[in-house]
């Protein structure tokens, strides 16, 4: 198992947006680390929260139950998430799912808080 500080890096907000950088390898047994991560990440009160994913090398199934969790908190509270997904290992599942046509994602960092 992977440390959750290793993995989950949680920023100040940036431009007033709250960034939660995810990175390297996120797998099952990371779950419970990620559902931790994602409710501190969603008990602020700023109006845009990104997650980056720029740099993760993989993403398991149970991580995008925790993806689509943020979502549904976001949309149900007024608030905006943006993903930071480029090309790359964290991209083929959210396609592969259909997912990336359900969240709002930018190439990288800046173009997602210019959103």
């Amino acid at each position: 198992m992977h440390g959750e500080q290793d993995i989950f890096q949680l920023t100040e907000p940036v431009d007033g947006a709250l960034v939660l950088a995810v990175v390297g390898e996120v797998d099952v047994d990371d779950t419970e680390a990620a559902y931790e991560m994602a409710n501190r990440f969603c008990s602020g009160d700023q109006r845009l929260s990104v997650v980056d994913l720029s740099r993760t090398t993989f993403l398991s199934s149970d991580f995008l139950n925790v993806l689509l969790r943020l979502y549904h908190h976001h949309r149900d509270h007024g608030r905006r998430l943006i993903l930071v997904l480029p090309r790359g290992a964290a991209l083929t599942p959210l396609q592969v799912t259909g997912l990336d046509a359900v969240f709002t994602t930018a190439p990288d960092l800046d173009s997602a808080l210019a959103l």
